[in-house]
């Protein structure tokens, strides 16, 4: 099932693409596993990434345990599409048929995004996944009026450990 919902940008604080009048598109991928420990979580991230390589280039931005459900823990990767940036976007959200809530679009080239939510009977990329965001920003990640900001893409995984428990 397939929800549609108005339509929301998404923007991001990046170094500038190596040619700024040409950005490349990029998929980035935000995807939630349920996992006791940051190794589970990574362990995750590794099985994931040749599933994803099928679509283009992988890069793993960042594997980091959720704040909210310390639980969960957050995956993000960015993918460089190999072919149609949309026809890679389309074939990631049709990897499960259903679940998603998906941005609706007014321009041909503005930023795409879906949500997926676990529901029995459906995955997404991991048996393990709780829920995942799929972004497609056409015109890459150094949009103007930039307000959300990630890790360098180019660096290394992070080893975020869990917070102490302050009781």
């Amino acid at each position: 099932m397939h929800h549609v919902v108005s339509r929301v940008r998404i923007n991001f604080c990046h170094a500038p693409a190596a040619n700024p009048a040409m950005p490349e598109p990029i998929i980035l991928l935000r995807l939630f596993v349920e996992v006791a420990s940051q190794d589970e979580a990574e362990a995750e991230m590794r099985r994931i990434i040749p599933e994803l390589e099928g679509f283009g280039t992988v890069a793993p931005r960042k594997v980091e345990q959720y704040w909210k459900i310390p639980e969960n823990w957050e995956i993000t990767f960015d993918l460089h599409p190999a072919g149609s940036p949309l026809e890679v976007y389309e074939q990631l959200i049709a990897l499960t048929a259903a679940e998603w809530e998906i941005g609706e679009v007014m321009e041909e080239d503005e930023d795409r995004w879906a949500v997926w939510n676990a529901a029995p009977g459906f995955q997404f990329l991991s048996p393990r996944a709780v829920w995942a965001s799929v972004d497609l920003l056409p015109k890459g990640i150094n949009h103007a009026g930039d307000d959300m900001e990630f890790e360098d893409m180019d660096a290394p995984i992070v080893r975020t450990p869990p917070a102490a428990d302050a009781s």
